[in-house]
């Protein structure tokens, strides 16, 4: 990768705005992803999320829509007070804005007034409630929000329109990107935000089209697409929902997942750079306390090891090293048990409801039965009602996210102290700074920038979900500052990243002078097809010194490119 774009990616994701080092995209429509409102999951949000992409809905999930609407309009018509058609929202929920002997003409459907009356209305609430701040959301960031909450209507939760979900599937198969500010939610529900995404469907605002900025009344007639008409519960339908936190929390959730994997191939060269001891990871090391992640990490370093020098004796290897790498299988274990816990989460959330009100089809329980402020109807043989809910808040989320970057941050730690220790002739027998007789200070200096991100990341990893205070006249108390804490995992998995290629850069060091040393020396098969890779990237540092600024890019660079191909290994990095 040119450096120069490494440097203006760097500038991109000073606040968690893009996804780490995207590699270029397909051309569009060359993959499908049909939705169902059930079954999504955030590997393949994020796939598609990236571009190039054709979106699909099944039938069933079409049929949901349309029957969750008429189950909203059947309970209006049955003169149930719902929340945002009937009455106000927020603090002006107490004010009835229709009553019932004027809501219904003389054949007990809404009358003309009526529907004209809820146009407005929503349209009103789409204007009141675009309120962001700051730059536009990259493509990526928009089109996983419209992935999610197109989802989510055809999970049948909603009581939009079909319109409005047919619009979402439309925006996103002509790439249509609504411009959305990227601050200005606290998290109950990102309305703020999502409401520019209302204006853009109904011909309003601005968006991204194919990439060129422009008027959503122009990108609309250029793709041959008509504006929608919000009525009913379209507008909350649209902007009261989690979507935004939701899709950064999954983009979140993928690289750090990637930077797992990464991170203990990492280690394994580092820990044969230090001529260190796996005894911590043995089976019987573990037998004795055998956390289950802890010991799921320990046998994924092992299985990296499994040929390599350090399971020969060795008269110069200490009997214990230090605790960043001790203890190395409890940071990775805590990450992969906080990935995998904000993983189910996320399931849950992509194909739900987190609608207020909510539409319930199905049988309904006694209990709810009775309450006087909710009419059971049926609507083509599906019973069902319109029920206020809390489920806008997405504490669940949240903690899940707040978990993974602690973890995460941790993991940053211990890497920032070994590369340290690499660095240190007393516990590696190399020379200090890994120095070679052509150069003096090689890594002599640059501890200060992996340390100051390691530190950037205790703070990023601080919990955010209680910095709020109550607004809309105290009805609105409770908050979770959603988005921030996901853009500060991002922000925690890129420096994590960049720490890693420091990491790296000394471990891939250490173990070329080891072999100097030692030229029949065996370094693990998986190490050294990592490592022989990472040189064509970053040369052995062994002549007069140099700027280092190129290679410290180069190292993260690399790192992104690598993922995956089983449970142990990593594939061709890039």
């Amino acid at each position: 990768m040119q450096i120069s774009k490494i440097f203006a990616h760097f500038a991109a994701v000073l606040f968690g705005l893009t996804a780490p080092m995207v590699t270029a995209q397909s051309d569009p429509g060359t993959q499908t992803l049909t939705l169902d409102g059930n079954t999504l999951t955030p590997a393949s949000l994020v796939d598609a999320s990236q571009g190039g992409w054709t979106i699909e809905v099944s039938e069933d999930a079409w049929e949901r829509v349309a029957t969750s609407h008429e189950i909203l309009i059947e309970a209006a018509q049955n003169c149930q007070k719902i929340y945002g058609l009937t009455t106000g929202v927020g603090a002006n929920k107490d004010q009835s804005r229709l009553g019932c002997d004027s809501l219904l003409n003389e054949d007990g459907k809404l009358s003309d007034e009526t529907v004209a009356n809820s146009q407005d209305f929503n349209t009103s609430l789409l204007y009141a409630h675009a309120a962001g701040v700051g730059p536009a959301l990259p493509p990526d960031i928009v089109r996983a929000i419209l992935i999610t909450r197109l989802n989510a209507t055809l999970f049948g939760g909603t009581g939009a329109s079909e319109e409005v979900a047919r619009q979402y599937q439309n925006f996103l198969n002509a790439d249509i990107m609504p411009v959305i500010p990227m601050r200005g939610s606290l998290g109950e529900a990102d309305i703020t935000l999502l409401s520019h995404i209302g204006l853009a469907m109904s011909g309003e605002w601005e968006v991204f089209y194919r990439g060129e900025r422009m008027s959503a009344d122009v990108a609309l007639e250029r793709a041959g697409l008509d504006p929608i008409q919000v009525f009913g519960k379209d507008s909350l339908a649209i902007f009261s929902s989690n979507a935004y936190t939701t899709a950064l929390s999954a983009l979140a959730w993928d690289e750090l997942s990637n930077l797992s994997a990464v991170s203990k191939a990492v280690f394994a060269a580092s820990l044969e750079g230090l001529n260190g001891n796996v005894t911590p990871f043995l089976v019987e090391t573990n037998a004795l306390r055998p956390f289950p992640e802890v010991v799921s990490a320990s046998e994924d370093i092992l299985s990296l090891l499994t040929d390599s020098y350090l399971w020969e004796a060795s008269d110069t290897r200490p009997l214990q090293d230090p605790l960043s790498y001790r203890t190395a299988a409890f940071g990775f274990g805590a990450l992969d048990a906080a990935l995998e816990d904000l993983h189910d989460v996320l399931v849950i959330q992509l194909n739900g409801s987190d609608d207020n009100p909510g539409i319930f089809m199905g049988e309904l329980s006694a209990r709810i039965r009775i309450l006087d402020q909710i009419y059971p109807v049926t609507v083509a043989g599906t019973p069902g009602a319109v029920i206020p809910t809390a489920n806008f808040s997405p504490l669940t989320l949240v903690l899940a996210v707040q978990r993974a970057s602690l973890a995460a941050a941790h993991v940053s730690q211990s890497s920032a102290m070994r590369t340290i220790k690499l660095a240190d002739p007393h516990l590696t027998g190399l020379t200090r700074f890994l120095t070679t007789p052509d150069n003096v200070h090689a890594f002599g200096a640059i501890q200060k920038p992996f340390v100051a991100l390691a530190a950037e990341n205790r703070s990023l990893a601080n919990p955010v979900s209680l910095d709020y205070f109550a607004v809309a006249q105290g009805i609105e108390d409770v908050a979770t500052n959603g988005p921030r804490a996901a853009r500060n995992a991002r922000h925690i998995a890129n420096n994590l990243r960049t720490i890693l290629g420091f990491e790296l850069m000394h471990a891939a060091q250490a173990v070329d002078l080891r072999r100097q040393l030692t030229p029949e020396i065996n370094i693990s098969s998986k190490t050294h097809t990592m490592l022989a890779q990472y040189r064509r990237h970053v040369p052995f540092l062994s002549r007069d010194d140099h700027i280092l600024t190129n290679d410290i890019a180069e190292s993260d660079a690399y790192l992104a490119g690598c993922t995956q191909s089983d449970q142990n290994t990593l594939i061709i990095c890039e």
